[in-house]
């Protein structure tokens, strides 16, 4: 779909690729030569009601209003349907639905480095350590030892050191890859 969309790509990813601009024609036009090799190939699937999933195609996303990004896999959008703009966001390690809650409260503005998402759905895992011995709760007597603890978590969005280097230096214009040679 890169080349189908060209300069509109504004973000891609292994499963998703964000534009600007509408290209619902270029999708079609894309998955329809995509379906018939998925066809030839038997690279397919149908549902319970008959419906024919192909492999290999692509589904369009809502037109966005914004968009940011803080990496690979850490990105804000906005949509607006009806008049209501609402935010959506995904980022490895928090769960779509408390990112999406989370930043339609707080804004976009509120997507930066630095930002503290509590109760994130990020699960940290803790080892107790101990002998076999009892313990009660509520009342009720058990018997315990050793245990992995899941716990949620804060998330706190960052950048790696390498991709703040990148960034700065696409800001300051310093060119970062020149084939040899050429100038």
């Amino acid at each position: 779909m890169l080349q189908v969309i060209g300069p509109d790509v504004i973000y891609c990813d292994t499963d998703s690729i964000k534009f600007i601009g509408n290209h619902k024609g270029d999708f079609k036009r894309a998955n329809m030569e995509l379906q018939k090799m998925a066809e030839d190939a038997g690279a397919y699937a149908d549902n319970d009601q008959g419906k024919r999933y192909y492999l290999g195609t692509w589904d369009p996303e809502h037109e966005m209003t914004r968009f940011k990004t803080l990496g690979s896999k850490k990105y804000l959008y906005e949509i607006e349907e009806n008049g209501k703009r609402t935010i959506f966001s995904t980022i490895a390690g928090v769960k779509k639905k408390r990112g999406k809650e989370f930043f339609n409260k707080k804004g976009f503005e509120a997507f930066r480095n630095g930002t503290v998402i509590e109760n994130s759905g990020h699960l940290v895992a803790y080892r107790n350590n101990d002998q076999i011995h009892k313990i009660m709760i509520k009342g009720c007597e058990m018997t315990t030892a050793s245990n992995l603890a899941l716990v949620d978590d804060t998330y706190t969005l960052g950048v790696t050191p390498k991709y703040l280097e990148l960034l700065k230096s696409l800001m300051d214009n310093i060119i970062i890859y020149q084939k040899e040679g050429e100038l």
